[in-house]
């Protein structure tokens, strides 16, 4: 995604709804996952949940250098490249972080590079297998251009890099809309969303724990859930 892009998303009507429904989730990922080192990555977010939380060390990250100037981030780099050294952070938050980067792999990687062991990962995205994805093939401006990746293809990444999953919910279940009318017509689905169609909220939040991987004595083999079951653990929301 452009930085022009996502800032003239940021200014819309679109954005300003869909932080509202995002920032009780936050609130509650950051809440379970936040420690005194906690970077932030991207913008797609309401940053004020987490300065309330007055962490000792925090650092904001973005690629936009308009908004070190504004005093909005502490540092201007990439998300796949950040100027860390490794295992800095105790918390890492990535709030749209691989859509809004061109290289997802390497920015997860980065996040688990500078993540210090047993620490948290905090993750939003957007969901494309939803009524918000509809919307957006329809209606670009609803959402930021870019490529958006779906839960199960996020979950397989974070596999592969041994998180594991300790949090997860989903929400904006209906359209974004700039009329009040039909936000209040849509309304109902975020009360049944859960229930009825668990995985096809327009967005997901999930906390994550970065495992320690520890040497086996010889002899030994680490047990591990079978593939078919760790697929088929829920991701019905569970932060609370």
């Amino acid at each position: 995604m452009a930085q022009q892009d996502i800032q003239t998303w940021l200014s819309s009507a679109y954005a300003d709804q869909y932080l509202r429904a995002q920032g009780e989730h936050l609130n509650r990922a950051v809440r379970t996952a936040a420690s005194p080192t906690t970077l932030v990555i991207g913008r797609i977010g309401d940053h004020a949940i987490i300065d309330k939380l007055d962490l000792p060390f925090l650092c904001r990250v973005t690629i936009d250098s308009e908004q070190l100037a504004a005093g909005r981030v502490d540092v201007v780099a990439s998300n796949a490249f950040l100027p860390f050294p490794e295992k800095s952070f105790a918390t890492v938050v990535l709030l749209h972080g691989l859509e809004t980067s061109d290289l997802p792999h390497q920015t997860l990687r980065e996040a688990h590079r500078v993540l210090q062991a047993d620490g948290h990962l905090v993750l939003a995205g957007f969901n494309p297998f939803s009524l918000l994805g509809l919307q957006r093939l329809v209606r670009t401006p609803a959402l930021p251009k870019g490529q958006i990746y779906g839960l199960r293809r996020v979950l397989d990444w974070l596999n592969l890099l041994d998180f594991e999953v300790v949090g997860s919910s989903m929400f904006q279940y209906g359209p974004l809309s700039r009329h009040a009318r039909l936000r209040r017509y849509f309304a109902f689905l975020e009360s049944v969303g859960d229930r009825w169609f668990p995985l096809l909220g327009g967005a997901y939040m999930l906390v994550a724990r970065k495992r320690e991987i520890r040497p086996n004595l010889i002899g030994l083999k680490r047990r591990t859930l079978p593939q078919k079951a760790r697929q088929a653990l829920p991701i019905k929301s569970s932060l609370k």
